[in-house]
């Protein structure tokens, strides 16, 4: 794909992706506070200069520049960030005469009118009305108008506001229910995760993910590194399925879509049959392979090179590692015949000269390992089976996921004493941005899709942590107001609002650092912590 459409493709799918997550949770917190009879001033998708803007009774919906968030201000609220509110407060009655008066003439009764007639009253009145009377108006609407609305989100029971609060969560995980669903149509209900730790999904199968290590036909050869996304149309649950039609296509060229570093490709080709095909071969999987070499050892001297598989070892066939080992001790100080399959598929035998060594000490100079035809890293899991509850099931499934994944980092981090696991799991927009990028250039959409799910879930974990500034965080001082039968001071929550702020931007900005140099700030974080 051309670079400049690469780009431009990226572009849009990241500002159509953000601007989709945060439409939908700004829209459950509005929806919820019409339902409670909340006046919403404004709705707002992005910040900076208002792009457009239109109102629509008391609430004005607009588009601005930066399109990396979003509010919902509600009645009450100074500014976007609702930590700055206005309150009820002494002043002179005179000036609520004088404000009564002037809205009568005007026609308004601001008992019963529309919030929004009294607001637009207002904004004309500044220019048009002279400093001192405009501040006695000013007094009153900001000290006694606005804090004692029926509208105002502080005058509402605990429990509305709650719900206000929660229903930007919900919807989030409302949009990946309906974003896993799409997906699943195009996947067979079935979808690979980056394994972490043990994971348990609830109410799907999961299996390991076929992969191509080895393809030794010269004229495939350029697939080995690809992953098997599904064989004669099928995805596999277990490897015990995929054994059965590796076994029921023996010698057959078998119809596979697989994803190579450069996309999807659909071939054709045969994985187990006479000879050595790949290292699904019956000959040669699940055998020792060598996954390194040290030069001037044995196994280099002989001519031994990384990724060539053990077929036999003093006469004995060798299926497992411990087994290998086992025979090297047995015949350290002598010779052995050793037979094996190299890079190209021919099977060759040589023989080795075995030094006499100390205990834990190298005898082969090499390094072994399984000749597996499945990735560790990667699982499979699958659905089929709960096709109706797929799109719920993998959300909460992926919830889990999350929290059960940073705690994987966090105990890596705790363990290694660094913090580089934990910087390496989180992504700013900046991450997210390469990662559709190089996604629209492998033109691997579903992916993308899947991208959309993971990052509105992830929205709604993050949201919901009881962070200041955050909806979980509002929701803490709605517990805190519920049991101290009091809210927190204005002045208080306006400094914890201030500080959390503070520091949420310098941890925003290490991430988009660490993404936009992700090489440098490796090193970085390595050297402090002394690796």
């Amino acid at each position: 794909m051309d670079q400049t459409v690469s780009f431009l493709l990226t572009a849009i799918i990241f500002v159509l992706l953000i601007g989709l997550l945060i439409l939908i949770h700004e829209l459950g917190h509005f929806l919820a506070a019409r339902r409670a009879g909340i006046v919403v001033q404004e709705f707002a998708i992005g910040f900076g200069r208002t792009l457009w803007s239109r109102r629509r009774g008391d609430t004005t919906f607009s588009l601005k520049l930066i399109p990396l968030g979003g509010y919902v201000k509600m009645l009450g609220d100074q500014d976007a960030s609702s930590f700055s509110r206005f309150t009820a407060g002494k002043y002179d009655p005179a000036d609520k005469t004088f404000a009564i008066a002037e809205l009568k003439k005007k026609g308004i009764n601001p008992e019963t009118d529309a919030f929004h007639k009294v607001e637009q009253f207002m904004e004309e009145q500044r220019s048009a009305m002279k400093k001192d009377d405009y501040a006695k108006l000013q007094t009153w609407y900001a000290k006694d108008y606005i804090p004692n609305h029926p509208g105002n989100y502080d005058n509402q029971p605990i429990l509305d506001r709650a719900l206000v609060i929660v229903a930007g969560v919900f919807m989030n995980f409302v949009l990946a229910i309906a974003i896993f669903y799409f997906m699943f149509l195009f996947t067979n209900f079935s979808v690979d995760l980056v394994r972490l730790g043990n994971p348990v999904f609830a109410g799907a199968e999961t299996s390991d993910v076929p992969f191509l290590f080895d393809v030794y036909d010269e004229d495939s050869s350029e697939l080995a590194g690809s992953l098997i996304v599904d064989a004669e149309g099928r995805r596999f649950v277990t490897r015990d399925e995929f054994e059965t039609l590796l076994q029921e296509n023996y010698n057959e060229p078998m119809q596979l879509q697989i994803f190579t570093p450069d996309g999807y490709r659909d071939v054709t080709l045969a994985l187990n049959g006479d000879g050595v095909l790949t290292n699904f071969d019956e000959d040669v999987a699940g055998k020792v392979r060598i996954v390194s070499t040290t030069e001037g050892m044995p196994a280099a001297e002989a001519g031994l090179e990384p990724n060539y598989v053990i077929l036999s070892f003093a006469g004995e066939d060798v299926t497992t590692v411990s087994r290998m080992l086992e025979l090297l001790r047995e015949n350290q100080g002598g010779t052995a015949d050793i037979r094996y399959v190299n890079a190209e598929g021919d099977t060759e035998e040589t023989m080795l000269v075995l030094p006499e060594v100390e205990e834990g000490q190298p005898i082969l100079g090499a390094g072994l390992g399984e000749n597996t035809g499945y990735l560790d890293g990667i699982v499979r899991v699958n659905y089929n089976d709960n096709r109706l509850l797929s799109g719920v099931l993998h959300t909460f499934n992926m919830t889990a996921y999350t929290v059960t994944g940073l705690g994987t980092l966090i105990s890596s981090s705790i363990a290694e004493g660094c913090i580089e696991p934990v910087s390496q799991g989180v992504s700013s927009v900046v991450g997210v941005a390469g990662i559709i990028n190089e996604l629209v250039r492998l033109r691997d959409f579903i992916s993308i899709i899947n991208l959309a799910g993971l990052i509105s879930v992830a929205l709604a974990f993050a949201n919901i942590l009881p962070v200041p500034l955050f909806d979980g965080g509002n929701l803490l001082f709605l517990i805190i107001e519920a049991i101290r039968k009091r809210p927190i001071s204005e002045k208080k929550q306006e400094i914890i609002g201030t500080v959390t702020f503070v520091l949420v931007i310098i941890f925003m900005l290490l991430i988009v650092f660490k993404d936009l140099f992700p090489d440098f700030t490796s090193s970085l974080i390595r050297g402090i912590c002394g690796g």
